[in-house]
């Protein structure tokens, strides 16, 4: 088999295998248990340290703070045996900081002390002193408290009021209040808390006595403040967050018509950060509200020190936040029935968010995410797409302890128990309370035991990718076909590039020289076009892309000679902001290639006329070649020449047709691997160098990894045979699969390839030689054998 018999591009367009291997990932990372204790049974009790909280199935977690100055999150638990808050020590194993029965009082300083009952609602935790500590609000049939730690780590009482009486400033508090938000909303580093009656709103605090008092409020059926919202007795608190980055605490709140953001401005009073209306758009977010849409929770997703907020309809899920004008505008967005952004989580309305952290230590909002069948923590990345740190399926091992995630499951809050920098989750069922936190799989590994066995026709591809095109095979996903229009611009008779099959093909061979020829015009910006003019000697196996031209040769002296044979040109105009690329530059005419160097390229195979229709890659999209220390360069180009990249530069086109360099421009480079099992690892590194309107990343069908990272390999027997290291640079720009990866029996090797997706420019030239909307990408890879000890 030749490489005419292959027709790889006939290949790639219909027989394109691409694994995603969803089922059998290792995972970017996993679940660790971090802390477990069992709950009593019968006569043995579980203790939570010397003298501490025996555990019981109906006990239950309340809120999670920070009750001492040890930076570790401590939990509140609430049960028959009264309240008490539970930490990890050093050793990450339970122990009970404070424990208080039911019915006993909690003393106080100055005033009466809290009874504590089995019925009390913990409604949050803030900083309600100047003390930074953790304090508890809390609630019952009786009235409305405050309880804090003092410096011996005890319960102390430090606010207390009882129903129907008077707080510092006129509000008459009634048992059946709502306290539906706490933050700092005036500023002064103390929390407050947001307090609904059936005809009021307002903003309480705490004075330095423990005495309750009222910052603002506002009344029913009247404007609050400065906000023009007018307050009705249905609208709903739904979120608390600093929306405007002016380290006030804003809340959100909705109607039946309308979504706001509130806040506190200088001198209290209610003011507007943000709004939107039902049935409009809400800002720039291109979100249409609507009153049935549901908020599920608020994080900084987008690391921007501004809080952001879920929200879900009956068909999109998006995040939303506030921009500098005060206008609601999206962080990322994600619709029902498809792939959430880069992740592999295909989402439902169904599915339910658990809880919101910084699980990946990032310094960004995650959230949790389940559905009937599985598990995920699910981020923003920089592009502004959903990415998914971890996807799992429940009931199966989940963590490095083995442990399943039965759908009993109970989520209870989430902290910093043991100070790494990142979120952990509780999770307590009916046997169990456990502590996890997010472990990062440095190297993560699919499973390919049961790809299928090599055939003939894949070992021959094989072969010759590696052994003539460099171990490298470019093109286009859906296909090579061009049609047999012809490019005529500027050429004033009507045409000059004619395609010689309709199809755009590789050219492998020898470099013998590079020149570089300089357009006749200047493009808008001032800058000249130069041509990219590379002579290539083709290897035997592509002697065919000459000598199915040679009959259209008219005795011109134009065709390009080789040692004195014909030989191909590779043309292309680069964009001048390579004028000084340095294997090819423009403006010395200067080239680091040596001669007999391999080099590959890729693009509309032509006869161009004008030149005695000689024989071209024109425009070269595509290019690559091995250096003397055995990296290999990955050339993407968009021809900045404004001759192929509109369908009026053509003559005769069929229908629906797309000309050779529209933007944006997606092609692929798919890297061949063929590696003997039983030894070592064959480790791929990907990275970029210049770049020019590169923009893979706002292409989520192509910028999606085979999972959201940078590290991946193929497990086999296992062993690791390929690993695929991104950088950091690299992973905005590629898309990195693998492809038809299958196993030759008769060799023992795993074959297949790494397959490199991205997308390049933006819009055709607006302007002859407007060469500053051409595109680049620079890939560069390095391949090495390493030993991977598991």
């Amino acid at each position: 088999m030749n490489y005419k018999d292959l027709s790889f591009q006939r290949y790639l367009a219909v027989s394109l295998v691409v694994f995603f291997l969803t089922n059998n990932l290792r995972a970017q990372g996993f679940f660790e248990q971090i802390a477990v204790k069992n709950n009593s049974v019968n006569y043995f009790p579980s203790q939570l340290g010397d003298n501490g909280w025996v555990l019981r199935s109906q006990d239950h977690i309340s809120q999670v703070g920070k009750f001492n100055f040890d930076n570790r999150s401590e939990l509140i638990i609430q049960g028959g045996s009264g309240l008490g808050i539970i930490a990890l020590d050093a050793n990450n194993e339970f122990a009970t900081v404070v424990q208080t029965a039911n019915s006993s009082t909690i003393p106080a300083s100055s005033r009466l002390g809290w009874t504590v009952s089995a019925t009390d609602k913990i409604l949050g935790v803030g900083y309600f002193y100047p003390n930074y500590k953790h304090d508890i609000l809390v609630q019952n049939n009786s009235g409305l408290g405050i309880i804090s730690l003092d410096n011996n780590s005890n319960f102390l009482t430090t606010s207390n009021i009882s129903s129907n009486r008077t707080f510092e400033g006129g509000w008459r508090y009634n048992r059946n209040d709502k306290i539906l938000g706490i933050g700092d909303f005036n500023n002064d580093n103390r929390s407050d808390f947001i307090i609904k009656s059936y005809t009021h709103i307002g903003i309480k605090s705490v004075d330095d006595q423990g005495l309750f008092k009222v910052i603002t409020s506002g009344v029913d059926n009247s404007y609050l403040g400065n906000s023009f919202w007018r307050l009705k007795y249905s609208d709903q608190i739904l979120g608390v967050g600093d929306f405007d980055g002016n380290k006030r605490s804003d809340f959100i709140i909705k109607s039946n018509t309308n979504l706001s953001i509130l806040s506190l401005d200088e001198d209290e009073n209610f003011t507007r950060v943000a709004i939107g209306s039902r049935g409009e758009y809400l800002g720039d977010s291109y979100w249409r509200y609507k009153a049935t849409d549901e908020i599920l929770g608020v994080g900084n997703f987008d690391g921007d020190n501004r809080s952001d907020f879920i929200i879900k309809s009956a068909t999109n899920i998006s995040v939303i936040s506030v921009n500098d004008s005060g206008d609601f505008t999206r962080v990322a967005i994600g619709a029902v029935g498809e792939y959430l952004g880069d992740s592999f989580w295909r989402y439902k309305t169904t599915d339910e968010i658990l809880e919101i952290g910084d699980f990946d230590g990032d310094n960004r909002s995650d959230f949790i995410i389940q559905s009937d069948t599985h598990i995920a923590i699910i981020g923003v990345n920089d592009a502004g797409n959903f990415f998914s740190s971890v996807i799992l399926t429940k009931n199966t091992a989940f963590s490095s302890s083995g442990i399943s995630f039965p759908a009993s499951n109970h989520y209870k809050g989430v902290g910093n128990f043991n100070v790494d920098d990142r979120s952990d989750f509780i999770i307590k069922d009916n046997y169990h309370l456990r502590i996890f936190n997010f472990k990062e799989d440095i190297n993560r590994y699919f499973n390919v035991d049961d790809c299928d066995d090599c055939t003939r026709i894949q070992n021959e591809e094989i072969s010759i990718v590696m052994n003539e095109m460099l171990g490298i095979n470019g093109g286009d996903s859906t296909g090579n076909y061009i049609s047999n229009a012809a490019a005529k611009k500027p050429v004033l008779w009507g045409r000059n590039w004619y395609p010689v099959r309709g199809t755009r093909e590789i050219l492998c061979g020898t470099f013998e020289s590079y020149g570089v020829t300089k357009g006749v015009f200047d493009n808008v910006r001032g800058a000249s076009e130069y041509d990219w003019n590379i002579n290539i000697n083709p290897n035997p196996s592509f002697e065919r892309l000459i000598d199915e031209v040679r009959p259209y040769r008219d005795g011109s002296d134009e065709w390009k000679l080789c040692r004195g044979e014909p030989c191909m040109e590779a043309e292309v105009t680069p964009p001048t902001a390579l004028n000084d690329f340095h294997y090819f530059m423009t403006e010395r005419d200067s080239t680091l290639f040596q001669q007999n160097q391999q080099i590959c390229v890729y693009g509309p195979w032509v006869r161009e006329e004008v030149h005695g229709n000689r024989p071209e890659i024109h425009p070269s999209e595509l290019l690559w070649w091995e250096n003397a220390n055995g990296s290999k360069v990955m050339v993407m180009v968009k021809d900045a020449s404004d001759r192929f990249d509109e369908a009026k530069n053509f003559a005769d086109k069929p229908p629906r047709f797309k000309p050779w360099a529209a933007g944006p421009m997606i092609k692929q480079f798919k890297i061949a691997f063929s590696i003997e099992l039983g030894t070592e690892t064959e480790q791929f590194t990907l990275d970029v160098g210049r770049k020019h309107y590169a923009n893979t990343y706002k292409n989520a069908s192509i910028y999606k990894d085979i999972l959201a990272g940078r590290r991946y390999g193929l497990e086999k027997n296992g062993e690791i045979p390929i690993l695929v290291i991104e950088s950091l640079k690299a992973d905005k720009y590629l898309g990195v699969t693998f492809d038809s990866v299958c196993y030759n029996a008769s060799t023992n090797r795993l074959q297949g390839y790494i397959l490199v997706k991205a997308q390049i420019g933006t819009r055709a030239a607006t302007f002859m030689n407007d060469a500053e909307l051409g595109a680049f990408l620079e890939i560069k890879l390095n391949s090495e054998t390493i030993t991977i000890r598991r």
